[in-house]
């Protein structure tokens, strides 16, 4: 099972053991195997705490109190069955540990680590992220420094003195830190990301745009990346692009109702445009998303929010009907 979430699957035969290939795990097959594993690790059964900490591994899953709670019971219980996963194991709970204060877990971890690894660049960067954790921010830049000097292509490394200016609030030298980096690594998506963000808590909306075009331009299906280049495009006023955007997101998944809202306020903005408001396409358009919006309010049940959001909707503010010339 473990082999056919990575892609592969071993197939058994009088050749002997082999490798094929099979088709990958939907993100909704991901989701219902994970939550099938999860329930099986609860009733504890055999086996699955172990299965769904390789499972959240494979599919990069954060949640640190899950891999915490059958983390630990599998490196003070279970140790022996693990084989050589226990290092990936310490490791997932080292990073579980650190998300949410359990630092006797992660000192634990990183002694089990460090005297099985002494050389390795991957553990001193975890020595790094213990420094950060505890606030020791000389300490932990001194640590990746070394790791630089010797390596300076390490692409988490960098990314970690990055996250130290921002971890004491020098927003603008982490700004320009990510700059230097993305001269080198222009395709690292995750730091153009970083980059916009830090550019709008610093207020700089114009300077966030060309960021998330790289995001989007890098991963067009990047649903965070595009729904924020569309906000980010209506609130500096470019109401035209923020539609087109909007769209865009609404293309490739009709039901997310972020873009809904996104694309009814940008329309009902937009409407100060006489070629807009004169679209009957358009307009049309503004409707069915607003009918779409009530129905998944309608769907959502008589809770406080919901019911707001439908008197929002129906209300004279959402209804537009396009004047004719006189």
């Amino acid at each position: 099972w473990l082999k056919a979430a990575v892609g592969t699957a071993v197939v058994r035969g009088p050749q002997c053991a082999l490798l094929a290939p099979v088709v990958p795990l939907t993100m909704a097959d991901a989701i219902v195997e994970f939550n099938t594993l999860q329930q099986r690790a609860a009733e504890g059964r055999s086996g699955a705490d172990v299965a769904l900490l390789a499972f959240m591994r494979t599919h990069k899953l954060v949640n640190p109190t899950l891999a915490l709670k059958y983390g630990t019971v599998a490196l003070t219980k279970k140790q022996r069955s693990l084989g050589n996963d226990v290092y990936s194991v310490l490791e997932q709970v080292f990073f579980a540990a650190l998300d949410v204060g359990a630092i006797e877990w992660a000192d634990y971890c990183l002694q089990k680590l460090k005297s099985r690894f002494s050389s390795s660049l991957r553990v001193q960067r975890l020595v790094g992220m213990r420094q950060e954790a505890a606030g020791n921010w000389q300490d932990a830049q001194a640590v990746y420094s070394q790791i630089l000097e010797t390596n300076p292509e390490d692409v988490a490394s960098r990314k970690r003195m990055i996250s130290i200016m921002k971890g004491q609030k020098r927003i603008p030298e982490a700004i320009d830190e990510c700059n230097k980096y993305l001269e080198i690594f222009q395709t690292d998506g995750e730091v153009w990301q970083e980059l916009a963000e830090m550019y709008i808590a610093e207020g700089a909306l114009s300077k966030a745009l060309f960021p998330y075009e790289e995001c989007v331009l890098g991963n067009p299906r990047n649903m965070y990346a595009i729904l924020s280049y569309a906000e980010l495009q209506m609130s500096t006023g470019d109401l035209e692009n923020a539609r087109k955007y909007y769209a865009f997101a609404l293309h490739l998944d009709e039901s997310n109702v972020r873009a809904l809202w996104g694309y009814a306020l940008c329309m009902r903005a937009n409407f100060a445009n006489k070629k807009i408001a004169d679209s009957l396409l358009l307009t049309q358009l503004f409707s069915q998303t607003v009918a779409k919006l009530v129905d998944v309010y309608e769907k959502a049940g008589n809770s406080a929010q919901a019911t707001a959001a439908k008197v929002l909707l129906k209300s004279d503010a959402f209804t537009y009907t396009p004047t004719p010339d006189k």
